[in-house]
């Protein structure tokens, strides 16, 4: 289900907002797209406020390992004067997001807020049998220099793991608008997920930029619809057959990258092989709107592989 919310120049999008509309439904996610600076973040760091209080556990999930620092910052509307966010302190260990009283507190111990996970440890996460009952997915449209990472398998074996401990968990998702992101189109039914597209009709500001482009995106604006890589010079050599789904593979020797992926092509069917899941690991999408639809069932493939070491 998508919403499409208009603000006016003074107004944000609140907690509140955030709060009215989870009533709309029993939602496994809740995405919060659309314009910087309209309160996304700020609802979401409400809503972490609200649910310390209540003595529940977060999950910080982010694409790339990197981003993981950004927790403490994030986090950091449960500090005050003396208290601080501290990441991955025992005695709580690794991953671990955490408030820690200041020396002068010294009856008080440290609270567990939550833990952060990069997409690709879904595997260590799935062992240590930590319990969340809300997780947050910030950025998640951003895929730069992620090539390789499989976010539609990972997420759910994510979710999966977390379902076990807390089956209604809620995900909330946050990004920009950039691209048209169909990721949880293609994992969940309607009545399972909801995208909040937030736009501000004008923006207040001291000035505005010249391009309507660059105020398109501050806005909320989507850019680009569905960014698709070009095959008219690729060989289709037929499809793998991974569960339901028919993986075509195209192939130009001459080009980078040799092999792209797609859910259209000739009916040759591939045998799927150890050399076959290799091609698989090295090709790309022809369009993120069809690597949302193939990527779990590329991915389960490559994991059934991986796990008997033939790749």
């Amino acid at each position: 289900m998508r919403k499409e919310i208009t603000l006016k120049d003074d107004q944000y999008f609140t907690y509140n907002d955030l709060c009215l509309y989870e009533k709309k439904g029993n939602f496994t996610v809740i995405a919060l797209t659309g314009a910087r600076g309209a309160g996304k973040t700020e609802s979401l760091r409400k809503m972490i406020q609200k649910r310390f209080q209540k003595g529940e556990v977060g999950l910080y999930l982010r694409n790339d390992k990197l981003a993981l620092s950004t927790a403490r910052t994030y986090f950091s509307v449960l500090a005050d004067d003396h208290h601080t966010i501290e990441l991955g302190r025992p005695p709580f260990g690794a991953g671990s997001i955490a408030l820690f009283p200041d020396k002068s507190l010294k009856d008080e111990e440290p609270r567990l807020i939550g833990y952060t996970l990069a997409l690709s440890d879904y595997d260590r996460f799935k062992s240590s049998k930590k319990i969340v009952q809300y997780a947050i997915y910030e950025e998640f449209t951003n895929l730069n220099k992620l090539v390789q990472i499989n976010r539609a398998f990972s997420f759910v074996e994510i979710l999966e793991t977390a379902r076990q401990g807390c089956p209604n968990i809620t995900v909330y998702a946050c990004a920009n608008n950039l691209v048209k992101d169909t990721l949880f189109e293609w994992l969940f039914d309607e009545k399972d997920y909801m995208e909040l597209a937030i736009t501000k009709s004008v923006r207040k500001a001291k000035s505005l930029y010249r391009s309507p482009a660059i105020e398109n995106y501050l806005t909320g604006g989507v850019l680009v619809d569905t960014p698709v890589f070009d095959i008219s010079s690729y060989q289709c050599n037929g499809y793998y057959q991974l569960g339901t789904e028919k993986v075509y593979l195209y192939t130009n020797k001459l080009r980078l990258p040799v092999y792209v992926l797609s859910d259209k092509g000739n009916q040759k069917k591939l045998t799927l092989n150890a050399n076959a899941i290799r091609v698989l690991k090295m090709a790309v999408y022809k369009s993120l709107d069809v690597r949302n639809k193939l990527e779990f069932s590329v991915g389960l493939a490559i994991n059934a592989y991986e796990r008997v070491g033939l790749v």
